[in-house]
């Protein structure tokens, strides 16, 4: 098996296209779907090479287009098969598997779903290319194109559909559900690098660092053990007290002593601070740094990159009151869910269940009693319509028929409806 040799577009720089992207317009060249071309791929790796089946092969496949791109074992299997049967080397550079190694917590790095420039695809169809996903777009905080100011956006601008589908591949710039061009209209007033929403130069020094370097490996441990260095280096100059204007004293002490695990998140706010490139520190480069303290570098952070705000604190008697007076109004007959009494008395569903646990037990339990009753009041309800519809002189009667007519009459759910309609049907037609 042999598949097209497809370049990817934009090597070595941080305009380079996504493996998501090109396996997309890989699947397109060959007039297959995505889902179709990575079956057939793993079921021919796995027989042409069977003494690695059991080492590098398993069944798993990226859950979807957009974790094509993660630093995650499935991704890393895709990527050895495609570039075998293409015979493309160095598409390792159009993901971020140089991060596989570095055991850092990304939680909240990569989007979940493809997104899109409008403008950048309308760019590239002016300029004769074809439009294709940027390595750059998987961020999550990368919300406004750099080069345009305009939002990245996920959904079709006319169906509002998601670009998620493997089904096949009419082209990159066309609505995978509709076929509508995904060129939404988009404000023309607005400047690269004016957003007020987001920061994301290092992201960008990332995307770049890491497509230029298709062998890139970033070791785990590397940014801590520089940060380290850094740190002893700071004390050694006796700048302790100007050091912590920048980096405060306690996050200090746990990235030198502590084994909690560092998150990206984390890592770029040091970098940002500390005024070094992100890739530097990720890479444990000591040339990244110079121990020329600042404090004007202690700007305020991008709102991006500023913490999660604590959660404020409840006054536990003064929410209790809410609760009981709230409950007091509550129909029996109907009981509430305990998201419902959570939001009434301003608090969220966990803070609910951690300050009143029994409470919340009595509420939940409430509630799916009357949901179990409320389902079966329900059948018994539409039992007795589906009867009283086929002892009517109604003719002809048909199943479709009973539904809308039933439906009209109680409101009741059509998937009620048709589980009682189709039963009882069948038993009509048996017993004839």
């Amino acid at each position: 098996m042999r598949l097209f040799r497809v370049e990817p577009i934009g090597r070595e720089t941080e305009e380079v296209e996504s493996f998501s992207s090109y396996v997309l317009r890989l699947a397109k060249a060959h007039g297959v779907s995505v889902g179709r071309l990575l079956t057939d791929l793993k079921a021919a790796y796995a027989r042409d090479n069977p003494e690695w089946h059991e080492e590098t092969i398993t069944d798993a496949k990226p859950a979807t287009l957009a974790d094509m791109v993660r630093p995650i074992d499935s991704a890393a299997e895709l990527l050895e098969v495609v570039e075998h049967y293409t015979g493309v080397s160095g598409l390792r550079a159009t993901t971020f598997q140089a991060l596989r190694q570095a055991c850092y917590r990304s939680v909240g790095l990569f989007h979940n779903h493809l997104r899109w420039c409008p403008a950048c695809f309308e760019e590239d169809l002016n300029l004769g290319m074809t439009p294709y996903f940027r390595l750059l777009w998987a961020f999550k905080d990368v919300t406004h194109c750099h080069k345009h100011g305009v939002p990245i956006i996920m959904r079709c601008p006319k169906c509002f559909g998601r670009q998620n589908s493997t089904s096949r591949v009419r082209g990159i710039h066309l609505c995978r559900k509709c076929k509508a061009p995904l060129l939404e209209q988009h404000r023309s007033e607005e400047t690269p690098d004016q957003s007020e929403k987001t920061d994301y130069r290092d992201l960008r020094e990332l995307t770049g660092y890491v497509a230029s370097n298709p062998a890139l490996v970033f070791e785990d441990g590397a940014a801590r053990r520089l940060l380290q260095a850094i740190f002893d280096r700071v004390w050694e100059l006796e700048d302790e007290r100007e050091f912590w204007k920048i980096l405060p004293k306690e996050q200090s002490l746990m990235i030198s002593y502590s084994d909690k695990k560092l998150t990206m998140k984390m890592l770029r706010r040091i970098a940002y601070r500390l005024g070094i490139s992100l890739p530097g520190l990720l890479a444990g480069e000591v040339e990244c740094w110079t121990p020329q303290l600042d404090p004007r570098w202690l700007s305020e952070l991008p709102a991006n990159l500023n913490p999660a705000k604590r959660p404020r604190k409840h006054n536990r008697s003064a929410l209790l009151a809410r609760l009981q007076e709230f409950r007091q109004t509550v129909d029996p007959g109907e009981p509430p869910p305990l998201v419902a009494v959570a939001k009434e008395i301003g608090i969220s569903t966990g803070g609910m269940e951690y300050l009143f646990p029994a409470i919340s037990n009595e509420i939940k339990g409430a509630y799916q009693k009357w949901k179990i009753e409320d389902k079966e009041r329900k059948r018994l309800e539409a039992t007795a319509a589906v009867f009283e519809y086929l002892a009517s002189d109604r003719s002809p009667k048909s199943r479709k028929d009973a539904l809308r007519v039933i439906r009209e009459q109680t409101g009741l759910p059509k998937n009620v409806l048709r589980d009682v309609i189709s039963q009882s049907f069948d038993s009509v037609k048996d017993s004839l």
